[in-house]
């Protein structure tokens, strides 16, 4: 069991170590950073103003005298 646990770490190292080297040129990484700045772009939408709503006058209860 040990043994294979070891192996599934060792790969998912190797994994991200792979993702890291991937993209190593400059012009590479630029491209990249516009695709994203692209989406992200995209994604943007307009904010609906919001309604205030009307405060409802505060009714102030005095206290009635009985007499």
């Amino acid at each position: 069991k040990e043994k294979e646990k070891l192996g599934r770490s060792k790969k998912k190292f190797e994994k991200k170590r792979t993702k890291k080297q991937g993209i190593n040129t400059k012009k590479e990484k630029k491209d990249m950073h516009d695709l994203f700045t692209q989406k992200v772009k995209k994604k943007k939408k307009k904010k609906k103003k919001k309604k205030k709503k009307k405060k409802k006058p505060r009714i102030i209860f005095t206290r009635r005298r009985t007499r």
